[in-house]
């Protein structure tokens, strides 16, 4: 009896290859997107590190928040011997690592002192730069933040003490100049930030609102 041999034909593989092809290019997005979600659950972990340091710092120093910045040698400009709001709140928080956003590892790590650079994925709310109102929170105290719980205190940045500086003292529309950043984009197309009551929120950089009256850069509240 004579044996036949079997096997695949070469149309057979193809079909097979091509099938495994569109299967992967369904799925490697998906499990890209599961990774990056794995990535913001930490980073919001991290904002909500941050707001427990600040709000200790708060307790300490007659309810008033951390500022930007310190000009400790009173030259008026950031110089040698300043520091940030980071450094003033890492005695809190005891832990370095949770000023780097897991989607963007900066160049060098944070280890307090002169920290202006790009050590860090997050800033302190500085919308509203000019002086009088609207103002950001930063250096405030915590009885005159009109809307604790709406009212933005960190978000993500490249590497600045601030975030969405855009030197003037207007109100800003979603999506406008102070978004001119990558940072809120890192998740998904979304963003963390901290609030001036504790919570920490992932939410697309466009939904925040900035409109008199109700302006979640502002501890007025616009």
């Amino acid at each position: 009896m004579r044996r036949t041999k079997t096997g695949f034909t070469l149309i057979e593989l193809l079909v097979v290859i091509a099938i495994i092809a569109i299967l992967a290019a369904i799925l490697f997005p998906v499990f890209s997107r599961a990774r990056e979600k794995a990535r913001q659950t930490n980073c919001l972990s991290n904002v909500k590190q941050q707001m427990l340091g600040c709000q200790m710092y708060s307790s300490d120093y007659d309810e008033m928040l951390p500022s930007q910045w310190y000009d400790a040698d009173a030259s008026a400009a950031q110089s040698a011997g300043d520091y940030t709001w980071r450094s003033a709140i890492l005695p809190y928080v005891k832990n370095a690592q949770i000023f780097q956003c897991p989607s963007k590892r900066m160049t060098s790590t944070f280890n307090g002192g002169l920290d202006w650079g790009a050590n860090s994925g997050y800033g302190v709310n500085a919308v509203h730069w000019a002086a009088g109102n609207p103002t950001p929170p930063p250096g405030q105290s915590d009885g005159d933040i009109q809307y604790p719980a709406t009212c933005i205190f960190i978000g993500e940045t490249e590497g600045s003490e601030a975030f969405a500086n855009d030197g003037s003292n207007t109100h800003l529309t979603d999506g406008g100049t102070a978004w001119a950043t990558t940072a809120n984009e890192r998740h998904n197309g979304t963003s963390n930030f901290g609030f001036c009551d504790g919570h920490a929120k992932a939410q697309p950089a466009s939904k925040i609102s900035c409109v008199t009256g109700n302006c979640q850069f502002d501890a007025n509240g616009g």
